[in-house]
């Protein structure tokens, strides 16, 4: 290791690498499709969204990563729309600037300073710059990439001072990458993306040596190939539901067609079956895990998963009556006959095709669900049934009002949701039990999910006693109890009322002090970025998310820094029409 060391260090003394010929790499960019940035965007260094910890632990002082870019145009809320590598992009306020003049200078490595990255999106950068005439940028560039890093070896070293060759394989291996990547956006043309990639194999063959683009390439050509299916047919919507880029994972349908599958129900089953084992490409990527990174999914990986979504904890058999099968299929069970998982897909089949089943099943999950699974996804499933609105809201306040008070939130939320008067009474007796303190970690506890229901009814007498009872609670459970007030999902919601509720905190000038030892605070609990951190901070904090305001505190501020930041706060809610609590 020290021989390597010393080795690299000499390298970098001595080192020194020839430039390319851009006007050949040129060529290759435009011959290709390589997008080009405005004439006019200036060439700065971009915030990758990327942090580097330089001791044991995390902090607000990590050196951030910048690459080479173009900056486009700086937006109203202090985001800004950079081109880098082949794409434009928006990059969202940090605690440090989101972009920095360029400069090729090696940066040191310290607390609150920066890093400067050099890939290969730097010489597709450099090719750029050529492009606008300023060979002096392109040249400062590609240096900066063959510049010798910590981690080359000695032979990467090499390579990177034959200028011309790194330089096309760099170009033609980004651009073929990018091309397959390029998949994944909305309204990708396959055809052309299947084009630019084929000439560029046919330009370029030693890309057939790329394992990664090539069995994407591979994929790609028989989804273009392919003969297309039936329209409406099980296969052109698995097609249709394969080429779409993923969105929330927990969204209800990611599209029209998968909808359409799924409400085949037992139907699209042997269907589905026939393509198990088509190999054509998909935009969907399997989970990954520890040590298994995200895999892209084939057409029949995509149709098995989809046909097991389907059946749930069921096993499809030709001429099983659908009704019966979904109405099992909706719970798994332990030996003992408890409840120990709610399968989403059966259920929401159940809520549109066959929702006079609901009932029993909330009554079934009552009786038998162990404490550690939660109702939302059947309380959910109700809300959105196709069961009279008066039955919807008799069968969620049932079971609004008994069970555990994880159960009774879920209920709850989704009776919020669905109809606020009809919940206002029975989430009362709720606010009034809200215990002082709690002996669980915060962030899991149920007691503070109750601001979930809260922020979807409509009456200040609910938000008041709700802000009384929560003054009175210990400090984790009220920082935690106000931590959803910023979510996005909640969007426009009670917007007045949420930031009137944060306001009140405003003065609180109690402090909080993470106790490693107290399993309290184990998890992401509220502001658990700081760990030493007063309410009133805690609030503007989350007032500012609301509002916007783009500055974004660090645990190192002092109290001078701090109280600028809530007069800047409190100036901003001054223009602001909200009702008194």
């Amino acid at each position: 290791m020290k021989s390597a060391l010393i080795l690299l260090l000499t390298t970098c003394l001595l080192w020194s690498a020839d430039v390319p010929d851009f006007s050949k790499l040129l060529a290759i960019a435009k011959k290709h499709h390589m997008p080009f940035p405005p004439p006019d965007a200036r060439l700065v260094l971009v915030h990758a969204e990327q942090w580097t910890v330089l001791g044991n632990a995390s902090n607000d002082l990590d050196p951030a990563y910048y690459v080479p870019g173009f900056l486009l145009k700086e937006l109203p809320d202090g985001s800004i729309e950079a081109f880098v590598g082949v794409r434009k992009k928006v990059i969202s306020p940090k605690n440090e600037p989101i972009w920095r003049p360029f400069t090729t200078q090696v940066q040191k490595r310290k607390p609150g300073g920066f890093l400067s990255e050099f890939d290969t999106s730097a010489v597709i950068t450099a090719i750029q710059c050529a492009e606008r005439g300023n060979t002096k940028q392109a040249e400062a560039l590609w240096l900066a990439y063959a510049r010798p890093k910590y981690w080359d070896d000695e032979k990467t070293i090499r390579r990177k001072k034959q200028a011309s060759q790194t330089a096309e394989e760099c170009l033609v291996g980004y651009l073929l990458s990018s091309y397959l990547q390029s998949l994944n956006q909305a309204h990708a043309d396959w055809s052309q993306i299947h084009a630019n990639c084929k000439s560029l194999i046919k330009d370029f063959p030693y890309l057939k040596k790329y394992p990664w683009e090539m069995n994407h390439f591979n994929m790609l050509t028989l989804s273009i190939n392919a003969k297309p299916a039936a329209k409406g047919s099980v296969e052109d919507l698995l097609v249709t539901y394969s080429r779409q880029p993923r969105i929330r994972r927990d969204a209800d349908w990611q599209c029209e067609a998968e909808k359409k599958i799924i409400l085949m129900g037992l139907k699209a089953i042997p269907e589905l079956a026939k393509l198990f084992n088509d190999k054509r490409l998909t935009t969907h990527q399997s989970l990954g895990g520890f040590r298994t990174p995200p895999q892209t999914l084939s057409l029949g990986a995509l149709a098995q998963q989809l046909a097991k979504k389907i059946q749930g904890s069921g096993t499809y058999h030709p001429g099983v009556d659908e009704k019966k099968f979904f109405a099992s299929a909706v719970f798994e069970r332990t030996k003992n006959g408890g409840i120990s998982r709610i399968h989403r897909t059966p259920l929401q089949i159940v809520a549109l095709k066959y929702p006079e089943l609901l009932p029993g099943l909330c009554e079934e999950y009552s009786l038998h669900a162990i404490p550690q699974i939660s109702p939302y996804s059947l309380a959910n499933a109700v809300r959105l049934s196709a069961l009279p609105l008066e039955q919807r809201i008799a069968i969620l306040s049932k079971y609004g009002t008994h069970g555990s008070l994880s159960s009774r939130q879920a209920y709850l939320q989704n009776l919020a949701k669905l109809d606020g008067k009809s919940c206002k009474p029975l989430i009362f007796p709720l606010i009034k039990q809200l215990p002082k303190d709690v002996d669980t970690p915060y962030w899991t506890c149920t007691e503070a999910a109750l601001t979930h229901i809260i922020m979807q009814i409509e009456d200040d007498a609910v938000w008041k006693a709700y802000l009384t009872k929560t003054k009175s609670c210990a400090i984790g459970l009220r920082m935690e109890i106000i931590n959803p007030m910023n979510y996005l999902y909640i969007k426009n919601k009670n917007r007045a009322r949420r930031l009137a509720f944060l306001a009140a905190f405003l003065d609180d000038s109690e402090v909080r002090t993470v106790n490693e030892k107290s399993t309290k605070w184990d998890g992401p609990h509220a502001g658990f970025h700081f760990d030493v951190l007063s309410m009133q901070n805690y609030a503007a904090t989350s007032i500012a998310g609301i509002l916007p305001i783009p500055e974004q505190p660090a645990d190192y501020w002092n109290a001078q820094q701090w109280s600028a930041f809530r007069a800047k706060v409190r100036k901003a809610l001054a223009k602001e029409k909200l009702p008194k609590f």
